[in-house]
């Protein structure tokens, strides 16, 4: 595992997340990596938008636009 340290964090953004970390009856820094999972999970926009391309040649209907997005996901 690694340690990452953020600096310069503005207090109240600090507070904030302790509070939010407090209400789920945890630390800060599981709170902290649960989200950081959280935030990688889910593929930018752009990203999937360039995965359903790919998979498309370029042309996609919506519901195929969803499925592609679904089976992406589930492979994930």
């Amino acid at each position: 595992m690694v340690n990452v340290l953020i600096r310069d964090l503005p207090d109240e953004t600090h507070a904030e997340l302790r509070r939010r970390a407090e209400r789920e009856g945890k630390s800060l820094q599981q709170y902290l990596v649960g989200e950081l999972k959280r935030l990688v999970d889910r593929p930018k926009i752009e990203d999937a938008l360039d995965w359903v391309e790919t998979r498309s040649g370029g042309r996609v209907g919506a519901r195929q636009a969803v499925a592609d997005l679904a089976e992406g996901r589930q492979q994930r």
